[in-house]
Parts: structure tokens; sequence; C-alpha cells
């Protein structure tokens, strides 16, 4: 989608290109398709594939979505008819979301870690994709742990008493730190004087910064550490090639010095617990990515190893490796081979670089919410938009195969499975219904319009998998210089094998990235409750949560999103969303009987789940002397009884290739091929498997390969006063 906008941008490309997307069934987003439930009585609710937001560090997704809405100009007062705008939430597509949870076990017992995180200035999408360079990100990482430690005290509910950092766990560090007496405050001494002292012959603008932290070391202040380290790496950066320099010493005896102090501190609070944690991994990042000589050779050449193993291999703690926000960061990319939790597997330099820009470039807040499902907030208006420009699209058109000429250079031929046919020759697709002035995708094809259509609907049909037992009812065979001249391959990794086949044999290179760019299946599950967040006994701030028991280790509130669907007024009173990885299940059998027995794995977990966690998330959802969820309180349109009500919620298992979630396994990323990197002369890439900035699974790095496979495609086009080209 991506790759047909930025090449049907302005008149000219629109006069230079004729661009078709094939579509199988009835919608367009892939992963991020969303459907509306068509059954009488179900409020024409939202049925994702699973949690959806975006991070504020998404530029170029923002960039495009914003372009789109600036072009279709909705008028306002409609809902979606503006992507952002702080005096209109009601119309608003995204809105910001600050409030962050990870759920620490400590004890034996899980304890919520809620953060608000700042507003920062600017919107996402006011410039161009940001790509601060390791040593500005290592620089901002000191920044920003010193202030998360200090937050951490201050949204602290059992340390009231150390609201004050200089009399609480952070100045007693930084007091520590700071005395001058004992092998310890020599050591630290020697090192923080070699080091100002090569600053000052090093920048002579700066000896007042370098004169003032000489004079300053040794007092009890509880703000020194940070504008020091800060200091001495602006000087220090042509000297971290060189192994660390002395930089490298000093933070190494830094964390040393004070992760021994957190060894001697038993008994800690939650708000001392962080600060050490806080501290372990921001100085174990500083100190490796200085010593692994990152800054100079970039995120990638520490991705042959797994982040975990990379953080040990510097000094972390074992508490910090198991710690929440950790884990949080492998659940956020579903970072487990074969969806198995106990296998954690997520490349050190994709890791870091993700994490940093996540919470230290994102722009006015961390996370954006969509004000409706993602079909109708992305899908909808990116279609609404190509369709005015002249892009044609035609629906349940399954790419079968891509073949090559005879000297193997060139995709020749596209082979395409027509799932169904239209009643109406001469009418495109109809995709949408109206859902509260919503144009909505609905969770099936419109039957009338399909001359299959009673079939379909009759066999329950999904013409999405490819485990529903049904044929095509015929074959398109596209042919280079006929009916295309470029192809932009934008189908899901999970499916590339038994497409590109002739690719796969022909091209090492292709070889090799389906041998290591792994994918994961995952799980999702929505429910609708009668009573509100805080009724279920969730007191803290709307919340995206995770690092939380498996397999539903993620949890949002979206309950918002209710008075987006067509309920009776006051009937929903919150909407929670569930995701979590899924163990790696195969066909077994007969293929349809595949999806019935993955979509049956969901609904047990979700039962297991909710009879078992629930409690700690929402304590007053609970029957008197259990643990588990109260079950009338689900929404049931046909009023069943117990838990046969969970029958009535929404579970999803993604057992289809084409939705499982690309991985980023240690070592993977250097085998992803670029947009231009296909080794055909007519076919360009595009998608989250694609090699990118970021090489992992997100709305972002999809956007990212789809500019450059336009990019790519324009100015490798000769000029020509019509090209025909394929997504």
């Amino acid at each position: 989608m991506t790759a047909a906008y930025e090449l049907s941008r302005t008149p000219e490309l629109r006069q230079r290109y004729a661009l078709t997307v094939y579509q199988m069934g009835w919608r367009l987003g892939g992963k991020g398709a969303s459907g509306r439930d068509t059954r009488p009585g179900y409020g024409a609710r939202i049925l994702e594939h699973g949690l959806h937001v975006w991070a504020g560090f998404y530029d170029s997704a923002f960039r495009m979505i914003r372009d789109c809405y600036g072009a279709l100009d909705r008028p306002a007062g409609t809902p979606l008819s503006v992507w952002y705008d702080p005096l209109r939430p009601e119309d608003s597509a995204f809105l910001p979301h600050h409030c962050v949870t990870v759920e620490e076990r400590h004890e034996g017992d899980w304890v919520h870690w809620v953060a608000e995180l700042p507003e920062t200035d600017g919107l996402p999408g006011d410039t161009e994709e940001s790509l601060p360079n390791p040593w500005e990100l290592m620089q901002t990482l000191v920044q920003a742990s010193i202030g998360l430690v200090e937050g951490s005290i201050r949204w602290s509910s059992d340390d009231d008493d150390d609201d004050d950092t200089s009399s609480g766990p952070i100045g007693w560090v930084m007091r520590l730190l700071s005395r001058q007496d004992g092998s310890h405050g020599r050591r630290l001494g020697e090192a923080l004087a070699a080091t100002i002292k090569r600053a000052e012959g090093a920048a002579d603008a700066d000896k007042p910064i370098a004169k003032q932290l000489r004079s300053s070391y040794g007092k009890a202040t509880h703000n020194w550490l940070a504008p020091a380290i800060l200091s001495l790496m602006h000087h220090a950066e042509a000297e971290v090639a060189a192994h660390g320099g002395p930089l490298g010493e000093l933070v190494k005896y830094l964390h040393d010095f004070l992760m021994e102090q957190r060894r001697l501190s038993d008994g800690v609070s939650a708000a001392w617990r962080r600060v050490w944690l806080l501290t372990d991994l921001m100085l174990t990042h500083v100190r490796g990515m200085i010593l692994d000589d990152v800054v100079s050779q970039g995120f990638e050449t520490i991705n042959d190893i797994d982040w975990r193993a990379w953080m040990k291999k510097h000094g972390a703690r074992e508490e910090t490796l198991d710690s929440a926000l950790v884990r949080g960061i492998y659940e956020y990319v579903f970072g487990f081979e074969e969806g198995r939790e106990d296998r954690p597997s997520l490349e050190a330099g994709t890791a870091i670089h993700g994490a940093l820009r996540l919470v230290l470039s994102y722009k006015k807040a961390i996370f954006w919410t969509m004000q409706g499902a993602m079909g109708e907030v992305v899908f909808t208006p990116l279609y609404q938009l190509l369709r005015d420009r002249g892009v044609r699209f035609e629906f349940f058109q399954q790419v079968r195969s891509l073949e090559l000429s005879e000297d193997k250079s060139t995709i020749d031929g596209i082979t395409i499975g027509v799932q169904a046919e239209l009643k109406s020759a001469d009418q495109d697709y109809d995709p949408f219904f109206q859902v509260c002035g919503i144009d909505a995708w609905p969770s099936h094809p419109f039957y009338e319009q399909l001359v299959q259509g009673e079939d379909l609907r009759e066999r329950q049909i999904d013409l999405e998998s490819p485990f529903s037992g049904w044929d095509d009812v015929g074959r398109r065979e596209l042919r280079r210089g006929e009916d295309f001249d470029d192809v932009v391959l934008g189908i899901s990794r999970g499916a590339l094998e038994e497409i590109c086949g002739e690719l796969i044999e022909h091209r090492q290179g292709w070889r090799r990235m389906i041998a290591k760019v792994k994918t994961v299946q995952t799980q999702s599950l929505q429910l609708w409750l009668k009573p509100t967040r805080r009724e279920l006994g969730w007191h803290a701030p709307e919340t995206i949560l995770t690092a939380y028991q498996p397999p539903w280790a993620t949890w949002a509130d979206l309950s918002f999103l209710g008075s987006k669907e067509d309920w009776a007024p006051g009937m929903v009173g919150s909407l929670a969303y569930f995701c979590g990885v899924m163990p790696t299940m195969t066909p077994d059998g007969d293929a349809r009987d595949f999806v019935y027995q993955a979509e049956a794995k969901v609904r047990d977990n979700a039962r297991r789940w909710l009879d078992r966690h629930v409690e700690h998330i929402w304590p007053d959802a609970t029957l008197p002397g259990s643990s588990g969820l109260d079950y009338s309180l689900l929404i049931d349109p046909e009023n069943r009884e117990g838990v046969a009500r969970l029958d009535a919620q929404f579970v999803r298992a993604n057992v289809n290739p084409s939705d499982a979630y690309v991985l980023s396994v240690p070592g993977s990323s250097a085998f992803r091929l670029a947009a231009d990197e296909s080794g055909f002369r007519n076919l360009f890439l595009a998608g989250d498997w694609v090699k990118t900035s970021i090489n992992a699974g997100c709305v972002e790095a999809a956007v990212l390969s789809g500019v450059a496979a336009a990019r790519a495609l324009s100015s490798h086009r000769t000029t020509r006063a019509r090209d025909r080209s394929v997504a």
C-alpha cells in the first residue's frame, strides 16, 4: 500500500504508472486487517488480528497517514475525519497515549509498575524518519535514565518519604559515589580526573565545564552524575574507537561499584529495586556500546548475539535480565522462537536500537491509539485516496506463484488464483458498509456481490486462509510486457516459500533469507464487559500492560472503542484486548480441522488464564473466594450461562502463513533482502521482513520498505509514456 501511495503521489507519477493491487479475499491490511461482526445483536463490533497501537517514533508511517487524511479532506464533525486534532478528539483517528505498565515478579507476587511517560515536543511525521546515531542515543540514554530513576521514586506508592531525591535512594547512591576516602573513591577520582584532563586538552571551548565538574566532584550533590558522564561522553567520542578509552574504564568501574552496593543491600523496597534495575540497565548498555564499538560500527555489529546474552556479557545482573522491562521488550516484538516463552530470541543490536528509539525518540506520546479498527483508521483512507488517484484494486485474487524468464533474470509471469467472481462484470467490488458513520470492512465478504456467494456463506469459507478447503474458481496468467512491467512483492514472509519457489531455487540470497528470517504464530483475545475499567478494579490510568503471565502477557484497555461500535447506550462498560505468542501448530490431517483445532486451543488458553490470573489486574471481577473471572460480567447477546459466555467473545489463532509475525532472531537481519535486492531486474520488495533501518516486525518497517521499493522502482525504470506495475 505504501509503494502504491508513493508511486501515485503526483500527477506526473500517475501519468507514468498504471498501478494494480491484487488482493486475496475481500479486505486490505494483511496482519493489520480488521472486520466488523455482522451478526444481529453483536453491535457491529470490531474484530482484529490482535492488538495494534502505533509507536510515537513511527515518523514515516505517520507522515503518510497525515498526508492521506489531509488529501481526503473529510468533513469536520464526522468520525475519523482528521488524523489528529487536540481540539477535535472526537473526530481524530489517532490520540496520544502516555501510560505504560509492566508487571514485575517480586517475592512470589506480581507487582504493577505503572509509568506515565512525559509528553515531548512535536508530532510524529513532522519530519522524515529520524535516525539518531548510536552515540546520540547513548548520550540521551544516560540523561533519560537518570530521569526515569527519579521518576520511579516519584511514582512509587510505598516510598512516599523518598520523594526528595537528595535524601532518598538517588541521593544515597550519589553521596556514596562522591566519597573520596577509601579505595573506591580514589579509583573513581583517578578515572574521572584522567578523563577530565583529556577532555580539557581535546576541547578548549569547554574547559569551564570540565573545571566545574572537577571542582564539584566530592560534594554531596544528587545531580552531578548525569551531566558529568554526558560531558565526558561529549569529549570522548573520538577515544571510544580505541577500545573505549578512559570513558569505557570509568563506566565499567561505576557499573561494577554500583552493582556491588546493590548486592550488599537486601530487602529493598519497590522504589529502591527499580533504582538499581534502571541503573544496571543504563550502565550495562553504555558500557557494552562503548566496549563493543557500537558507536563507530553501528548496531548491526552486535546482531550475532541475543540481547539478554549480550547484556549478561557486559555485566548485567540476573535480576535485571529477568526483569519486567526486559521481558516487556521481548513480548512487544513476540520475540520467542517457535512461540515458546522459554526460548526468548532477539538480536542485540536490533533490540537496543528499537528500544532506545521507542523510549527516547517518540514525538508527543510513546504510543498512539487508533480510534477505530486498524482497517478503518489506516486502510480505508488509503484505499479511498488511491482509488481517487486511479489505482485499481482487484479483490479475491490470490497470488499462487512468480515465474522467471528463461535467463532467470526477470519476473516473466504471475499466476493468480481467482477465489470468487463478481456478479457484475461492469462494477468493482464494493468493500464497505457504514457503522456509526465509519466506512467499515465486514468480517466476511459481501456474499450478495459474488457468483459463489451462497456457497461461501453456507460453508463458512475463510478466503484468507489456505486451510479453508476452498478451490480456486479460475486462474489468471499475467505476462510481462502485456499485463505488467514491474512487480512490488508485498506479501508476508510466512507465505513466500510457496509463492517464490523458483526465486528461492535460483538465488542464494533468497535461500538464506528464507532459512534465517523466521516467523512466529500469535494468538489474540477480545473481551466485552459490562463493568467499567475502574469497576473491574483497575484504578491506575488507562494503560497498555505487558510482561504479565503468558500466554496473555499483554493487555490493553481499549474501552474507548465501544463508542465506535453499534451497541445500545451504556451496554459496554469496557473492552479488553489481550495478545501473546502461540506455540507453533502445524496441520495434521484435514486442513480445515486444523484451523478449528487452533481456535479451540486459543479459547481453552483463554478460559484457563481467566480462571487463574485475572484477579491481579481486575481484583473486583472475581467471584467470592475465587481468583478467576466472574463470567457473568461478559457481554453475551445470546445470554448463555457461566463460562459458556466466553463463546461470545472473540479469539483468533494467527496460524495462516501470511498472519505469522516476523522475528528478529540473532543473526537474521544480515540475511534480509532490501527493497532493491531481490536479484531480479523488475522485482521490488516491501514488508516488515525486508531490510530497513529497523529490521523488526512493525508498521514503520513495512512503510519504510514500501517507500524504498517505490524509489527503487522509479530510479530503475526508464522513461515511458505509461508503465504497468503490479503490487
